[in-house]
């Protein structure tokens, strides 16, 4: 099996982004699914 270190590198490149997405997320679910009263 061989394996694209290509698309690997790429994922690296892009963690720190995806870890600054995350925060964000979880932010608008909770937003979203519990209201301020």
């Amino acid at each position: 099996m061989k394996i694209k270190h290509g698309k690997i590198r790429k994922i690296k490149k892009y963690i720190p982004f995806y870890v600054m997405l995350i925060p964000g997320i979880i932010y608008l679910i909770i937003n979203n699914y519990m209201p301020i009263h």
